[in-house]
């Protein structure tokens, strides 16, 4: 697929060959924004992928993502996790994180996973330091944080990134969008997105009722 360099920064490939993401051309957020590097783990090489579901601070003019991909195989004793990756998806976890069944509650922390090495040719695998209780195929898994004690999500998203971004450094640009306008995203064909994240018709961001999402293809 052709990308084009934007800048010195980062590798977007163009919103033309992205449309499918979306039923039409969302609204971007103006001002530019970086990812938020102190607060995330990011690294050289990693493509964050459109839709992904993203926190933005207009204050600092930081985007915080949401990192979320679905299993597609699980090893015997649970701890090596097979995602889903192309072509939709290019998972960005890192060493150190840990992840968990999405949308669980009230899980003690200290009992979840943590990411003890990555695999990322051929099939994108994480080795995990427990297996995650009950966790099938085709469940999401998300990064969790800790909250007195309580895992729980990083936080509600309010935006959505808008094109495939090829980090070329830490400082890369990204555009996002607050309000799909008139338009939808198309989850089929973005990471997954869980329930928690979406109000009580499944169809908009929980955070964001101007995020609205389509789960046919069109």
């Amino acid at each position: 697929m052709l990308k084009t360099k934007t800048n010195m920064n980062i590798s977007n490939i163009p919103f033309g060959c992205q449309q499918s993401h979306f039923t039409g051309k969302p609204d971007i957020l103006p001002g530019g924004f970086t990812f938020d590097k102190e607060h995330q783990k990011l690294s050289v090489g990693d493509i964050v992928s459109a839709g992904t579901l993203a926190i933005c601070d207009e204050l600092n003019r930081t985007i915080r993502i949401i990192k979320t991909a679905r299993v597609s195989n699980i090893s015997e004793d649970g701890t090596k996790v097979e995602l889903c990756t192309y072509p939709y998806n290019d998972p960005c976890f890192k060493v150190g994180e840990r992840v968990y069944k999405a949308d669980c509650t009230n899980v003690d922390f200290s009992t979840v996973p943590k990411i003890e090495k990555i695999k990322e040719t051929g099939v994108y695998v994480l080795y995990l330091s427990c297996p995650i209780p009950d966790l099938k195929e085709n469940d999401i898994i998300e990064q969790m944080v800790e909250s007195d004690g309580i895992a729980v999500e990083i936080g509600k998203a309010d935006c959505l990134t808008i094109r495939d971004i090829e980090l070329t450094d830490l400082d890369a640009g990204v555009d996002v969008t607050q309000s799909t306008g008139m338009f939808s995203a198309k989850e089929k064909l973005i990471p997954p997105i869980p329930n928690s994240q979406k109000d009580p018709t499944g169809k908009f961001l929980v955070a964001n009722p101007h995020i609205k999402l389509i789960s046919i293809l069109e």
